[in-house]
C-alpha cells in the first residue's frame, strides 16, 4: 500500500471507505465523539434483536448471582458457513459499530450467539447499524464519547455491573488525514488521528480491561493498517498513529499475560464495502479486504486460546 488510496482516488485506510469506519468523522474537529453533543453514555435501544428480554435476562447472564459466570463453547454451522450459538453468554463490546465494519460485526457476533453492546457517537447511524440483526444473540445500542474518560470509564463500569462480566472489545472507531507530503502535511491532522485513533482506545481499553482480563475468554482487537511497516509521506500523521495504536494493543496483551485473554491486532491495507462493490462491479480492488472476512477474522477469535493469540499481529488480506 503505498498511497492508502482506493481506485477512485478516496483514501481506503483501515477503515476509510469514503467515511471512516467507526466514531471518527473525517473533517470535524473532534473526530471520536460530539457530534451535535450526544449524550455522554446513554442507552438508546434496549434490544435489536430475536428476543425481547431485558439485559438481565440475556441467555448465559446471571447479574444476580455471585458465582462465575458459565460459557458456552458449541456451536452449530449457519448459512453461511459460520456459527450460531458458539459464544452464547459472552458480551461483547463493539465501538465505532455504526461505521463500515461495524455492521458485519455485530451480525456476526449476534449469530454467533453474543450479547453485543455497539457503541458509535452518532445515534441514528447506530440505530440503523443494529436494525434487522438476527440470531440466538442479541445487540443493545449505547452513544458514548469515547474521547471524555470520566464518561467513558463511569460507563465501562456500569456495564460490568449490569452484566456482571465483559468478554471482549472490538475496537473499530478510525478516521483519515492525509495526502500531502512531510513539509507540506497540516500537523493537524495528527491532533485529530490521536483523538480518533490513539486516545478512544485508551479510553475504552482502560474502561473495560479489567473484567476482560477477568474473562476466561476476554479478547481485545483493533483493526490496523499495513502502512505501519511501510509508510508513505502522504500517510505519516496516518501511519504514526495506527503505529501507536498497536503498540498500546500489544502493551495491553503484556497486561494479560497471566491471564486467559487476549489482544490482538487485525491489519488490513483497504476496506471493501458492499455499497463499493455495487458501485464498481468490474474494480479488482486489489488488495482490499471485504469487512465481511474482517468480521469472520474478528469473531473467530473466539474460537482460538489466547496463549496463541496474545500479542499476535493478522494480516488478513
Amino acid at each position: 500500500m503505498s498511497n492508502d488510496t482506493t481506485p477512485s482516488g478516496e483514501p481506503g485506510s483501515a477503515g476509510r471507505v469514503g467515511e471512516p469506519d467507526s466514531a471518527g468523522r473525517v473533517g470535524e474537529p473532534d473526530s471520536a465523539g460530539r457530534v451535535g453533543e450526544p449524550p455522554r453514555a446513554s442507552r438508546i435501544e434496549t434490544s435489536v434483536a430475536a428476543d425481547a428480554e431485558s439485559p438481565s435476562q440475556a441467555p448465559g447472564l446471571d447479574t444476580d448471582s455471585a458465582s462465575a459466570p458459565s460459557y458456552s463453547t458449541g456451536g452449530t454451522s449457519d448459512s453461511t458457513g459460520g456459527t450460531t450459538g458458539g459464544m452464547s453468554g459472552l458480551v461483547v463490546v463493539v465501538t465505532g459499530a455504526a461505521g463500515a465494519a461495524g455492521p458485519p460485526v455485530v451480525r456476526r457476533l449476534v449469530a454467533a450467539g453474543a450479547t453485543v453492546v455497539a457503541v458509535d457517537v452518532d445515534p441514528a447511524k447506530l440505530e440503523a447499524a443494529a436494525a434487522d440483526v438476527e440470531g440466538p444473540g442479541r445487540v443493545v445500542t449505547a452513544v458514548v464519547d469515547l474521547l471524555d474518560e470520566p464518561a467513558t470509564l463511569a460507563w465501562g463500569h456500569e456495564l460490568a455491573s449490569e452484566y456482571g462480566r465483559v468478554d471482549g472489545l472490538l475496537h473499530l472507531v478510525g478516521g483519515w488525514r492525509g495526502g500531502k507530503g512531510i513539509v507540506e502535511s497540516d500537523l493537524g491532522d495528527w491532533d485529530a488521528l490521536h483523538d480518533s485513533l490513539i486516545r478512544t482506545l485508551q479510553h475504552a481499553s482502560r474502561a473495560l480491561h479489567d473484567p476482560i482480563k477477568a474473562s476466561p475468554q476476554g479478547r481485545l482487537a483493533i483493526v490496523s493498517s499495513v502502512q505501519v511497516d511501510k509508510p508513505s509521506a502522504t500517510n505519516a500523521s496516518y501511519a504514526a498513529a495506527k503505529a501507536a495504536t498497536e503498540v498500546w494493543t500489544k502493551a495491553v496483551a503484556d497486561s494479560f499475560k497471566d491471564s486467559d485473554a487476549a489482544a490482538v491486532v487485525v491489519r488490513v491495507m483497504a476496506l471493501l464495502t458492499p455499497a463499493m462493490r455495487e458501485a464498481k462491479p468490474e474494480a479488482k480492488f486489489k488488495g482490499f479486504s471485504h469487512v465481511d472476512d474482517v468480521a469472520d477474522a474478528l469473531v473467530a477469535l473466539w474460537s482460538k486460546p489466547a496463549s496463541e493469540l496474545n500479542g499476535a499481529v493478522l494480516d488478513i488480506r
